[in-house]
């Protein structure tokens, strides 16, 4: 089969889950959505990250997918298929 061992790492380098610096492994289908992955996460992780990531109009988080920020209105849009390396941290403030 086409999609079988395709996985995703999710890192969170922000406290996320009563957790910081943790991760976790997803098998997905090849060309998943980004949202989509992250609707398959954990219930109470998915709603904390849709208050802190996807609702603010500035948020205090981002994504990255293989070290490339993703921007809020491309997260419905980017397409996954195997190996990324995804990563929820806290952006940078200042200069």
């Amino acid at each position: 089969m086409e999609n079988s061992g395709a996985k995703v790492q999710i890192r969170f380098l922000a406290f996320f889950g009563g957790r910081d610096n943790w991760e976790v492994n997803l098998d997905i289908t090849r060309g998943e959505t980004l949202m989509g992955v992250f609707g398959r996460i954990e219930q109470s992780i998915y709603e904390e990250m849709e208050e802190k990531l996807f609702r603010p109009q500035y948020p205090r988080y981002a994504i990255a997918i293989n070290g490339k920020i993703v921007s809020p209105d491309q997260m419905k849009e980017t397409r996954l298929y195997g190996g990324e390396k995804i990563t929820v941290m806290a952006r940078l403030v200042g200069g």
